[in-house]
């Protein structure tokens, strides 16, 4: 049974194209489709790419979404091309499809560059590796608040309920404390919350100089905010400015939503908040105290919050407040097999700016 693949365009939503779907993966939902046609970096209107698709004898069976996205490469704006979803039906999963529609992916005759977005699971990455992507960890940190889901795993009923409200009690107090011994870290700074990307957060941005990052200015924040696949009761996107002396300096980004189940160690019913984004213009603002500021303005709903700082002294501070080291945040890159002017240095970490918020992950 022979495999055929196509790239499937904008203009091609709400059509079947004579194939046979039977796992729907033609169709669009409605997110999903608020968050195609919102793309601010959408540049071929109606012949914009939008997914690559595997067919057997005319039966769908993978996909890999498409989406365009800005990139910042040497102080140039750029248009690169992001994958989501990569999806493969049984029958796929045979003929190895789920392997060839990465590789299709980088070798898409665009002359972009591709970026596939973060939060690639394990089971993706030898995929992605095999079709030429860079594979990047950083490893994660969960900070409980409320040890319910832990302590559930071991006990239930009255005993969990008076095993998770002691545990409670007693992280709050530790941490109660450390925040008074933080106090004069964050002297000077005050936090607001704002629906609106200042032009001051441009310079946060970009204040770190890497020669590589996503181009995440107003245009990226208002698509992000407004086209999330997920937006439920307390599921929340909030950006917050920090000021020293009335001036914009630093900021934040957090996300919260809530999971039915949070991972394989089996967390159940939580709210999870992620710092997704954080830049400053202020020596004395670094990542540290970005993070401490955003931990102060966490919603009491919460269970737990996800960080993925970049820098040691920030994952030592964390292990301090007791944060739990939770596998890795995974990021991948590729430069198309015929890019025109390949960049110097593209495939080095080193030179990339990277936060949760790469690729899709605002959306998914």
């Amino acid at each position: 049974m022979d495999v055929s693949y196509f790239c499937r365009r904008m203009r091609e939503i709400g059509t079947s194209g004579g194939y046979e779907d039977p796992d729907g993966l033609l169709a669009c939902t409605e997110a999903e489709l608020r968050w195609l046609k919102r793309n601010p970096f959408i540049s071929e209107g109606e012949d914009e790419p939008i997914a690559n698709i595997a067919c057997c004898d005319k039966t769908v069976v993978g996909r890999n979404l498409l989406f365009p996205i800005g990139m910042v490469c040497r102080g140039s704006r750029v248009l690169a091309r992001g994958g989501s979803s990569l999806w493969v039906s049984r029958l796929g999963r045979r003929h190895d499809v789920g392997f060839e529609l990465p590789e299709r992916f980088v070798q898409m005759e665009e002359g972009r560059l591709p970026v596939v977005g973060s939060c690639l699971s394990q089971l993706a990455v030898p995929v992605h590796e095999m079709a030429g992507f860079e594979i990047w960890r950083s490893p994660r940190h969960i900070l409980l608040r409320h040890t319910r889901s832990l302590v559930e795993m071991r006990f239930r009923g009255i005993i969990g309920a008076c095993v998770a409200k002691v545990a409670d009690g007693a992280l709050a107090l530790f941490r109660g404390v450390l925040r008074v011994i933080e106090s004069g870290m964050l002297r000077g700074f005050t936090v607001e919350e704002t629906a609106t990307w200042e032009d001051a957060l441009d310079r946060c941005v970009s204040a770190e100089n890497e020669p590589f990052r996503e181009d995440h200015g107003r245009a990226w924040f208002d698509w992000a905010k407004t086209c999330r696949k997920s937006q439920g009761a307390h599921e929340d996107f909030r950006l917050f400015n920090v000021r020293r002396n009335g001036q914009i300096v630093g900021f934040f980004l957090l996300r919260t939503r809530f999971y039915e189940q949070a991972s394989s160690r089996g967390f159940r019913n939580l709210f999870l908040t992620t710092v997704m984004e954080w830049g400053s213009v202020e020596p004395k603002l670094g990542e540290k105290a970005l993070f401490a500021l955003a931990l102060r303005q966490i919603d009491p709903i919460v269970d737990a919050v996800e960080c993925v700082p970049n820098e040691p002294a920030t994952r030592r501070w964390l292990w301090r407040r007791l944060a739990l080291p939770v596998g890795d945040y995974i990021y991948t890159v590729a430069q198309s097999a015929d890019a025109k002017e390949p960049l110097e240095g593209f495939t080095e970490r080193k030179n990339w700016r990277l936060r949760p918020a790469f690729g899709d992950a605002t959306f998914f």
